[in-house]
């Protein structure tokens, strides 16, 4: 990636200039007050003294807007392309001063996506020399999977008056693709105790039915109905009674891997959330079948099925999957985010200024401001007509696939299009926070209606959720057995937060602040009632004939370095 021109330059005041532009009003209120000349006088010299600084800091400013400053963000060091959730990322940024003097106290720091949490939060250096290139690699934390991008740096250097501090920002662009990581406890839960249970519902090899194939099962008593031809006639006669030879069938099961990604799965803080441990562990599976090269397919759900790919196998497969499971950190639909329409036009404007330097505003406005401006305020038609002739480059540049380019994300062609451009640029929309009556259901049976209407079979399913938010559960009771009367596998990977099971659903009081007493009471109400709603409906499901696997997740995971070797995947990014 080219080196990008520098930005707007703002000129502040540091503390400095503060004190000293308290001391020149303290000096001008006690000479004009005293009747002191000689004060006023030097109240007065003081002020030309700071006026002439604050020229020179906008000279300086005007110098580093021109270019004299710019910035490049390399690849992530390290020998993989390949990264992780959880894994610590090192990022070089190569800083180049053009300018024939140095510059002093500089105070870097990162920006970028919200998943990529910087270690360090900035890093200072003394002296920046003149015309030199200064290297910064930060230690950065990958949160989470999705798809995220470095944007800029944001540098503060003293102005050549030691009075004022320049604040500028650097565009310095790098996309970053994270994958999820693969959950330990995902290989544990499929050798449990379970296992020959599980090995059919979950890793999706030759599930064992009772019929006549080729390997002997069992010598079991005769049943009216049974072929006279498999009767074992000399057991039979040892024993006194009539014994039937019960061969064993093998059927090859595909799979079917579904992650709920619903509000309720998003509650928590950022990386430590359950829809990062479904993914994790969903990414597990789809490892485990690819190495088997047995056939999976993959869907998303929330009040609907937003992706579903039918099974396949081999790398096929794993790359579909991935790049669902890299989406579901990155949902812009307008029915899912908590964005409306005005404000995604509005987030567009604000990264064209300050990544591309486009100002696409019919008001003037200080600086790169955006506050106080509406949809109104914002060429939309010039804006829209600039963002659809970058849509392809920028597609191309984040290897987007044809899935993703062709979703409807909005009702209004033109809101779609700034919302796909939002994703492609990694412009976060927050996922919405209120959990849709009858949401989560209705989008299970979708996905599970979807798989019937498919066809093929039997199929292994494997649903992750934390059935939060079902209170009927009749319509899902009603799915799973259909897809039971049809010889499909119905497995529901029920998560839960740690601290949720062993205390309840209360809260860690050493890692938050204390909760107000009504609050508490409420909040633990409001979990006992859950909780019995989701006891219920588990032992409905169970009635039903599905299985369920309750996983604890931990608090949060970090990613061992160690075992990068286990995470050698085809995934071919």
């Amino acid at each position: 990636m080219d080196s990008v021109r520098s930005g707007h330059v703002d000129v502040r005041l540091n503390r400095l200039g503060i004190y000293f532009l308290v001391l020149i009003g303290t000096s001008t209120l006690c000479g004009a007050l005293l009747a002191r000349p000689v004060v006023l006088a030097w109240a007065g010299l003081c002020l030309a003294g700071f006026i002439f600084a604050w020229f020179l800091a906008q000279l300086a400013g005007q110098r580093i807007a021109n270019g004299a400053l710019t910035a490049r963000c390399a690849d992530v060091e390290g020998d993989s392309k390949v990264h992780i959730a959880g894994e610590r990322l090192f990022l070089p940024v190569f800083i180049r001063n053009t300018l024939s003097q140095p510059l002093v106290t500089v105070a870097v720091r990162l920006i970028g996506s919200s998943a990529l949490e910087p270690i360090q939060s900035a890093y200072v250096t003394n002296v920046l020399g003149p015309t030199t290139t200064h290297t910064v690699t930060f230690p950065v934390w990958a949160r989470m999977a999705g798809p995220w991008r470095i944007f800029g740096l944001a540098i503060s250097v003293g102005a050549p008056s030691i009075l004022f501090d320049l604040h500028v920002y650097l565009p310095a662009e790098r996309a970053i693709k994270v994958l999820p990581r693969r959950w330990p406890g995902t290989m544990r839960a499929v050798h449990a105790s379970r296992r020959q249970a599980l090995r059919s519902s979950l890793v999706g090899r030759a599930s064992a039915q009772r019929g006549f194939g080729l390997e002997l099962k069992e010598v079991r008593e005769f049943i009216a109905g049974d072929p006279f031809k498999h009767i074992a006639w000399k057991a039979s006669a040892r024993a006194g009674k009539l014994l039937v030879r019960e061969f064993e069938s093998d059927v090859t099961l595909s799979a079917y891997i579904v992650v709920d990604i619903s509000p309720s799965m998003r509650w928590g803080e950022g990386g430590n959330a359950l829809i990062n441990r479904a993914l994790d562990i969903a990414y597990g599976f789809g490892h485990t079948l690819a190495e088997h090269r047995d056939r999976f397919g993959s869907a998303l759900c929330d009040v609907g099925v937003l992706a579903f790919v039918e099974p396949t196998s081999g790398p096929r497969a794993l790359n579909a999957l991935v790049e669902q499971l890299i989406e579901a950190n990155a949902i812009v639909d307008d029915h899912l985010t908590a964005v409306t329409d005005d404000e995604v036009i509005l987030l567009v404007a604000q990264h064209a200024f300050s990544q591309f330097g486009r100002d696409f505003r019919l008001v003037s406005a200080h600086g790169g401001s955006f506050s106080g401006l509406s949809s109104w305020d914002i060429h939309t038609s010039a804006m829209l007509e600039w963002v659809e002739s970058r849509l392809e480059q920028d597609a191309r540049d984040v290897n987007a696939s044809q899935w993703l380019l062709s979703r409807r994300l909005s009702r209004d062609p033109m809101t779609n299009t700034f919302r796909l451009w939002a994703r492609l640029r990694s412009i976060e929309l927050p996922y919405r926070t209120e959990v849709l009556p009858g949401g989560k259901e209705n989008g299970l049976c979708a996905v599970m209606d979807r798989i019937l209407r498919a066809g093929g079979g039997p199929h292994s399913i494997l649903l992750l959720t934390d059935l939060e938010g079902i209170i009927d559960g009749d319509a899902l009771i009603r799915s799973v057995r259909n897809l039971r009367s049809r010889r499909h596998e119905v497995t529901f990977v029920l998560l839960r937060d740690r601290n949720r099971s062993e205390s309840g659903g209360g809260v860690n009081p050493l890692e938050k602040p204390p909760i107000p007493p009504m609050q508490s009471t409420l909040e633990a109400l409001f979990r006992l009632e859950s909780d019995l709603l989701v006891n219920d409906l588990r032992s409905r499901l169970v009635t039903s004939g599905a299985r369920l696997l309750p996983v604890v997740v931990p608090n949060r995971i970090f990613f061992n370095p160690e075992q990068r070797a286990s995470h050698d995947t085809p995934y071919a990014p």
